[in-house]
């Protein structure tokens, strides 16, 4: 490993000289020292310690860690087990950094990293949120190991929940501009299916959003 992964792994082992050392200590140290690694895409790190007698001190050993992070994994496809109103390849598609392999995927990493799939898998939930399915829920996620390539199949396991639609809307509390009005600058109809991204722009994002008519007429804390 380089420089800074050293330091940065040192930082999270926090070995403090002078602790005892057991196996419990050994062990810790390993699956932190991999894991650490394995988050970041090097599925196939191996990670051994070697204990050292330290000839300056008396009753004490230097613990060195090796390691081999060995090639970061590729994903070869990524499987949404449970997804049945979406299509995969758009789900898919709402996934930023996290890409499959496939021919014109070019500019794309394949790699898996930790972190990147738990973003992409926020991504996929706001993807359902926009078709209404605001229940939509992920179960948990794999990894399986094609031996032949060495790539990985992800597996998502996902649960929709039902679809919902936008029915009454009330406005309360509003006696600058009448419910009517604000309703036809909200311009979401009773039926349409619910989709939190688009309440939230039409409220407070969009150029002629809801907010704009309060904040023109100088109701900066509305």
């Amino acid at each position: 490993v380089n420089k800074t992964e050293s330091e940065d792994l040192r930082e999270k082992v926090n070995l403090i000289k002078g602790s005892q050392v057991s196996s419990n200590l050994m062990d810790r140290t390993e699956k932190i020292a991999r894991d650490h690694f394995v988050n970041k895409g090097y599925l196939n790190t191996e990670v051994s310690i070697v204990q050292v007698e330290d000839t300056l001190l008396a009753n004490s050993a230097i613990l060195e860690i090796k390691i081999e992070k060995n090639e970061k994994v590729k994903i070869r496809e990524i499987i949404f087990d449970g997804a049945t109103v979406i299509p995969p390849q758009k789900l898919r598609r709402a996934m930023k950094e996290t890409k499959q392999k496939t021919w014109y995927n070019v500019f794309k990493t394949s790699k898996y990293i930790r972190k990147n799939v738990d973003d992409d898998l926020d991504m996929v939930l706001g993807k359902y949120n926009e078709f209404g399915y605001r229940d939509a829920r992920i179960l948990g996620d794999s990894l399986v190991k094609n031996p032949e390539d060495g790539t990985v199949s992800l597996i998502v396991k996902v649960n929709e929940g039902k679809q919902y639609f936008f029915r009454d809307i009330t406005w309360v509390g509003n006696t600058k501009y009448p419910s009517d009005f604000l309703t036809e600058k909200l311009k979401i109809e009773k039926g349409n299916v619910f989709n939190q991204t688009l309440l939230d722009n039409r409220l407070q994002l969009d150029p002629d959003a809801v907010n704009n008519w309060y904040l023109d007429k100088g109701y900066l804390f509305y």
